[in-house]
């Protein structure tokens, strides 16, 4: 998987971990919200930059206490056709005034490069062979591409 900012390829430091054991082995954690509930306590006195991954089907209420505490939020889209994400992203940046890193991944569409930048995500996960039409998709209506995050 590539991770594109805009039209740039970005490096992704962040590394999925299962087992809450094993975030002494990375600086750049990626956990899924099921592992944030279960080991929440252990998590928090983590030096890492923690991300959290959540599924499109997930509720995102018990974040808000510990927003400060993630460098990274990834949503997890089951289905294109599945706008919750899309709402989230806004509620975070807009009402919750979260400034770090906000990423889509899972099943989106090129078409929905624009949209996803304008409620505020910052980043996405394609397959490596799509990458060109993403780029192509961004490029084509950069000048659309206005937000205030």
């Amino acid at each position: 998987m590539v991770i594109l900012n805009g039209s740039k390829i970005i490096i992704n430091n962040y590394k999925n971990i299962e087992n809450i054991d094993d975030l002494k082995n990375f600086n750049f954690s990626l956990i899924d919200i099921d592992l944030w509930r279960y080991s929440k306590k252990k998590i928090l006195t983590s030096k890492n930059k923690i991300g959290i991954k959540i599924n499109s089907d997930q509720s995102i209420d018990d974040l808000f206490s510990n927003l400060d505490f993630f460098h990274l939020i990834v949503f997890n889209f089951l289905s294109f056709k599945d706008g919750r994400p899309f709402s989230h992203a806004r509620e975070l940046r807009e009402n919750l005034n979260f400034k770090k890193e906000i990423r889509a991944s899972g099943y989106i569409l090129p078409d929905q490069y624009i949209f996803l930048k304008r409620c505020g995500f910052d980043t996405v996960e394609v397959e490596e062979g799509k990458v060109k039409i993403w780029t192509e998709i961004y490029k084509k209506n950069e000048w659309l591409n206005y937000q205030s995050y």
